[in-house]
């Protein structure tokens, strides 16, 4: 009921509305922004189909389109997908003169406008899109997926609605729920000691992983979804990883293997971050975090061995009873062309700051998430 409001302080008369490809019409979104937006004397231009790994072509499709219509903001109802297009499109809306989008992705250069104004109806979990100025797009025809940081396309609003979640089905909770988990760890393992935040991100992991097992088996729990939102949203919000030095390792692998393969984001790490863990656990930082976080989830005490690969047992269990896979054979149901992967993921150099990653630890990682 605040969606009209919120087009109103954002001076935004005419809008684009950003979507997938048909569950904001089961779950009743699309009908309320539309019904909000007439209230509120709101002109509404739709862009619905947007893939669950958003493509270039059609973000650029979307640019020309925000331009024709003079749109003041860019509305993404949905979830991650519709959001980083959503971002995508009022950023390049605003910089017609970038002639190349993928190579402004590539080469991260500033751009010279700030984006159209974003704002989002959020109707699923897990990528915390909606709460930070981050954004991923692929590009189908180079297999490759790369993200982008512009703090202009952090949403101005986000209306976070958890019976909007009502018709996500186990398989995306628990899809939605791993992404959240890695964005955790991803910030927990970080090169700087312990401090308050790690603490704050084991208590966010605890919460995640039971409101995830409580959704996954209780499809009307809209209290677990609404503690899944919130997580979501805090997990990846610069909250976590303030004063850090982070690698995101797994995430640009992943980005690779989804590039190759078109896979789930979040089904691609649940095989890559306990292999990347597995590998990584040999630099001290990482072993040593791994042994508080098993003592801090109750997987052992701190003088006792082998608590590095109780969290890692603990974490690939965890996933299991969510119903995904933690290998990447099962996942594809073939065996993955190892060397492939590595080639997108190596194809702008090694990267790492905590576990630099070069071709060959890109490829024992791969295997070891077999």
């Amino acid at each position: 009921d605040a969606l009209g409001a919120q087009l109103q302080a954002a001076g935004a008369d005419r809008i684009l509305m950003v979507y997938g490809k048909g569950a904001v019409f089961k779950n009743g979104a699309h009908q309320d922004v539309l019904g909000q937006a007439k209230e509120a004397g709101v002109s509404v231009v739709e862009y619905g189909g947007c893939p669950p790994n958003p493509g270039l072509e059609f973000v650029a499709a979307g640019v020309a389109l925000a331009i024709k219509e003079n749109v003041q903001l860019v509305l993404a109802v949905g979830g991650g997908s519709a959001i980083d297009a959503a971002k995508a499109i009022a950023l390049f809306a605003r910089n017609a003169d970038v002639d190349d989008l993928w190579q402004h992705m590539v080469s991260k250069k500033d751009l010279k406008h700030k984006a159209l104004p974003i704002g989002v109806v959020l109707t699923s979990f897990g990528t915390g899109s909606e709460g930070n100025g981050s954004f991923v797009i692929s590009n189908q025809r180079l297999k490759e997926k790369l993200g982008q940081s512009d703090l202009s396309t952090r949403p101005s609003f986000a209306i976070c609605d958890p019976r909007y979640t009502a018709t996500l089905g186990k398989g995306q909770v628990a899809l939605g729920s791993v992404d959240i988990i890695s964005h955790l760890l991803e910030q927990y393992f970080c090169l700087e000691g312990e401090n308050l935040f790690n603490d704050l991100i084991v208590a966010a992991l605890r919460n995640v992983a039971t409101n995830a097992l409580r959704a996954t088996s209780n499809d009307e729990d809209l209290d677990a979804r609404a503690e899944l939102m919130m997580g979501s949203t805090l997990a990846l919000s610069y909250v976590f990883s303030l004063g850090k030095t982070l690698d995101w390792t797994s995430h640009k692998i992943e980005h690779a293997l989804s590039g190759v393969y078109d896979v789930p984001h979040a089904a691609g790490l649940a095989c890559i971050f306990p292999a990347w863990l597995q590998l990584a656990s040999a630099q001290p930082v990482i072993k040593e975090k791994l042994e508080r976080l098993a003592v801090a989830l109750g997987l052992g005490h701190a003088d006792e061995a082998g608590l590095s690969e109780a969290t890692i047992a603990y974490l690939k269990g965890l996933f299991r009873q969510l119903g995904l896979t933690v290998s990447l054979t099962d996942l594809l149901g073939f065996a993955p062309d190892h060397a492939a992967v590595a080639d997108v993921a190596m194809k702008y150099g090694e990267f790492g700051r905590i576990f630099p990653i070069n071709r060959q630890r890109c490829l024992e990682i791969l295997q070891a998430a077999d």
